[in-house]
């Protein structure tokens, strides 16, 4: 457990695509809100942009923390891509978050605190069979406050047969 990672606020989100900005600070997002991945005739799932808020109070800043985000199949389980080698679903970065007393005034700072935004872009889908499935998200290894988001890839729909 950390200070940060106890004071933190994780949100997750799934959209049709995200991006930063040019700033590097702000994220431009097209279709939040869903948490259904439907699988493409290529066994893909659709493209998706996987995007986490963290929040910090200004009292921590600045704070460096490491952002772990694992894919995990509905036992918990880390989801490996299949291969020849099964790779692991994880992603792992270490961020730095400040408050910005030089944007606003330092009173301001001190009552919206400081928020680093993420993105990962999955452009190409990825190949995850149907199931139930949740992206879990932590702050310096801290399971206590971890964040799961869950989500659902269902099996294609058969189109009817006519004739």
């Amino acid at each position: 457990m950390s200070a940060i990672s106890e004071s933190a606020t994780i949100n997750v989100m799934l959209a049709d695509y995200a991006a930063m900005d040019s700033t590097g600070v702000k994220a431009n997002i097209l279709g939040v809100g869903g948490n259904i991945l439907p699988i493409t005739p290529a066994g893909l799932t659709v493209r998706f942009s996987l995007v986490t808020q963290i929040h910090v109070p200004a009292d921590a800043c600045p704070a460096e923390t490491a952002l772990e985000i694992a894919l995990r199949d509905s036992s918990g389980r880390i989801f490996e891509l299949p291969g020849q080698v099964p790779q692991p679903v994880r992603y792992a970065v270490v961020l730095t978050i400040s408050a910005n007393p030089i944007a606003v005034g330092l009173e301001q700072t001190n009552y919206i605190g400081a928020m680093s935004t993420n993105v990962v872009d999955f452009s190409n889908g990825m190949p995850i069979p149907p199931g139930d499935y949740a992206w879990h998200v932590s702050l310096d290894g801290d399971e206590d406050h971890a964040v799961d988001f869950r989500f659902c890839v269902p099996k294609p729909v058969t189109t009817p047969v006519i004739g």
